[in-house]
């Protein structure tokens, strides 16, 4: 694990560089690909775009008693950039959010997000998506399960390449490699390198069933840390997209998770993964998502995360430009430690529910009124809470 580290730290320079080798990429097949089609299309895009919120919350520590009331205001301008050449398309995103507190400092944050993706066309039958991502992000005090505000950094870089084979199958190859550097909790930086395989056998004219396997390698950086593990999931699923009204992915299968470490026992269980998205009018739409999988530690003790989570949103129109908006969220998180015979540590289940009306002026501004509960209950109590949030969001693009 030592090497991981030096290894790690060797490459993190190098990380940076990895769009400008997507863009330069672009640019250097821009010409053989204008020959490709008939006659050269170029036409770029730029759209800015910016969000201002305010956040009432009557807990903004989120503590089980001792609740203090705060007022927040969030500024996030972004940049779009979108250069479609013929059937290929590049597109460049960035944004930062930053969050300031009226009367307590120790809570601001500011947030970087860049995503770089480049979708290339080769005839009719393969594809290739290449994507780099950075972001100085944070996970907030409602959702860290450590209760402090969980700042970190992470780069990543996902291919995907897919091959029609025939009218109705299809493979597609994907690879991905994540890094994670976290400012207060260090026991959780780590590198991540992903392989999956698919494929896809059109059972219908808009359904297709198809087979997944997954093989994540991730490695920790700590020399004291001992949950360096390999992890295997193999999954059958449907997928389908009826029409504009109803689309849908349901899989679900095994997972095996193998520990480095002779002193931790081996994890297996079933997965379900659920996505549906259905438009029962013009104006009347439901999305459901349903998980459950096993996540990376996130508390020390812990060795993984055995996670469920169900959300549901239901959105109406009224007349041409108002919408009404209903939410629901449900998480059970059951930390273990394998090293004890699957021994439970820790168990938490949030449940969230929400209501808010979002006016369009236009096709490029809104303005959201939104309220949000949210509590948590814990089997170690010091980790539960409550809290209502009262949010105006305004959005628009230039």
């Amino acid at each position: 694990m030592g090497g991981s580290i030096s290894f790690s730290r060797t490459l993190r320079p190098f990380r940076a560089l990895q769009m400008h080798g997507l863009i330069l990429l672009f640019l250097s097949l821009m010409p053989s690909m204008a020959r490709a089609e008939d006659g050269i299309h170029i036409k770029s895009m730029l759209i800015p775009y910016v969000t201002i919120e305010t956040v009432q919350s009557d807990n903004i520590y989120f503590t089980p008693d001792l609740k203090q009331s705060g007022y927040s205001v969030t500024t996030a301008p972004g940049i779009k950039l979108e250069l479609p050449l013929n059937r290929h398309m590049l597109s460049l995103d960035y944004d930062t959010e930053m969050t300031r507190y009226v009367d307590f400092s120790s809570e601001n944050t500011t947030d970087h997000h860049f995503k770089g993706q480049i979708d290339l066309k080769f005839g009719n039958l393969a594809g290739m998506q290449l994507q780099s991502t950075h972001m100085n992000d944070h996970e907030p005090r409602s959702s860290s399960h450590t209760g402090i505000i969980e700042k970190y950094e992470s780069d990543a870089f996902t291919a995907s390449f897919s091959y029609q084979l025939a009218d109705v199958s299809k493979v597609q190859l994907d690879y991905a490699t994540t890094e994670w550097d976290f400012r207060s909790s260090s026991f959780r930086e780590r590198n991540e390198i992903l392989i999956s395989g698919y494929i896809y056998y059109r059972v219908l004219p808009k359904t297709s069933a198809f087979m997944e396997y997954d093989r994540r390698n991730i490695d920790y950086d700590t020399f004291s840390n001992f949950t360096d593990n390999k992890s295997d999931s193999a999954l059958l699923g449907l997928k389908w997209g009826i029409n504009e009204r109803s689309q849908g992915v349901i899989k679900g299968g095994y997972a095996w998770k193998d520990f480095d470490s002779a002193s931790k026992e081996d994890y297996d269980t079933w997965t379900l993964s659920v996505d549906l998205s259905h438009r029962f009018t013009d104006y009347t739409a439901l999305s459901l998502v349903n998980k459950r999988i096993v996540k990376e530690a996130t508390i020390q003790g812990a060795d993984l995360i055995l996670s469920s989570e169900s959300h549901a949103n239901f959105t109406h129109r009224f007349y041409t430009r108002i919408d009404a908006v209903l939410q629901g969220y449900y998480s059970k998180n059951n930390f273990l430690d394998v090293s004890s015979g699957d021994k439970e540590i820790r168990e938490d289940r949030i449940i969230a529910v929400g209501a808010g009306v979002k006016y369009y002026f236009n096709d490029l501004m809104s303005l959201l009124l939104d309220y949000e509960h949210r509590e948590r209950n814990s089997s170690d109590n010091s980790n539960d809470y409550d809290n209502n949030s009262y949010i105006l969001s305004l959005r628009f693009e230039l």
